[in-house]
């Protein structure tokens, strides 16, 4: 299997009030999936902050990998919201992982449940209830 996880990760922007007093921003994220090959974006929502984001991410992917039977599966995200950029930063994502099937192994609900334990540690995300319980 082949994985990686690739994230652009930044803080939300602070503006300064007329006391001269920082305060954060109240903007969301919006989470896209992205398609290289015909240069689209489809939004796939939009978030209150960036934890809840990148956790619709995680979701995604493992979607998009069942979707695939558990073969080798790229997906690519963009997160666009606050960061050092301003409000509209973006912050990219990629992960590869899955099976190769091309040495004719095939997919197993072991080989998805380590797929999904590590995506949501690859991201510092507590595993729902139930999750091993393919």
């Amino acid at each position: 299997m082949h994985r990686c996880a690739v994230a652009n990760r930044s803080p939300a922007p602070r503006l300064h009030t007329a006391e001269n007093e920082p305060r954060e921003v109240a903007v969301g994220y919006e989470l896209m999936v992205v398609d290289e090959l015909a240069d689209t974006r489809r939004l796939i929502g939009r978030y209150p902050d960036y934890r809840s984001a990148v956790r619709a991410r995680v979701h995604d992917v493992l979607h998009q990998l069942r979707r695939n039977g558990g073969s080798w599966t790229r997906v690519e995200h963009l997160i666009v919201g606050p960061g050092v950029d301003g409000p509209r930063t973006p912050h990219p994502f990629c992960t590869e992982l899955g099976v190769d099937t091309s040495a004719g192994r095939e997919p197993t609900d072991k080989d998805f449940e380590e797929d999904q334990r590590w995506l949501y540690a690859a991201h510092e995300l507590d595993l729902p209830d139930g999750v091993g319980m393919v």
